[in-house]
């Protein structure tokens, strides 16, 4: 869909680039020692 859409406009990506969300949360647990559970805390 959004493909599509980008695509309609003209816009080709040269690299699609995708992050898994386990990398993510390593990343900021990474970046927060000690308080990553709070950071990622969705309330």
């Amino acid at each position: 869909m959004v493909d599509g859409v980008l695509e309609q406009h003209g816009f080709v990506p040269d690299l699609i680039v995708g992050t898994p969300v386990g990398a993510f949360n390593g990343a900021v647990a990474a970046a927060h020692p000690g308080t990553a559970a709070r950071s990622l805390s969705l309330t």
